[in-house]
């Protein structure tokens, strides 16, 4: 029996090896080019920062922190270009099932990096449907009340966030 492996057997090992490594980072490069947490916009990078000790989320513009609050998870929904800005769509939850609303937010940035906040709004579950119409912004959320489920709308348009019917 001889110690040293026949040349199959290493080349075997090797592209096991390989296979490995390039799975294992290509895992990590997507993770760091999720949508829901990295975004680009007129203004620069938008990046959500999710500590690993259990502090609640952030967002940052350009590596300045923007928006956080108390909740654990924050994620990107969508950026749409409104004239010269941007807005950006942002939802956070505190996670779990004792969390049951994601509280939601626009987020109007514009080119030199200046970032306006709207008022928060509450939803169930996730955006349904998005739509932007020029300057308007529509998000229909499938929302529920114990077993009832039914439809909540907001509009987004000059800046002010309105509920719709």
């Amino acid at each position: 029996m001889s110690l040293i492996p026949s040349p199959v057997k290493l080349t075997k090992s090797l592209s096991a090896l390989v296979a490995t490594v390039l799975l294992a980072t290509s895992s990590v490069v997507l993770a760091a080019d999720d949508p829901t947490k990295v975004a680009q916009t007129v203004g620069g990078v938008l990046r959500v920062v999710q500590p690993s000790n259990g502090d609640p989320a952030r967002l940052q513009l350009n590596k300045k922190f923007i928006v956080g609050d108390d909740n654990l998870y924050m994620n990107i929904i969508g950026v749409y270009h409104v004239g010269s800005d941007d807005v950006a769509i942002v939802e956070s939850s505190c996670g779990g099932n004792g969390c049951p609303l994601n509280d939601n937010r626009f987020l109007t940035i514009s080119p030199k990096g200046n970032v306006a906040v709207s008022e928060s709004f509450m939803a169930a579950l996730g955006p349904e449907n998005i739509t932007q119409d020029g300057a308007v912004i529509r998000v229909e959320f499938i929302d529920q009340d114990g077993r009832r489920k039914y439809t909540k709308r907001w509009v987004f348009a000059n800046g002010k966030l309105s509920k719709s019917k």
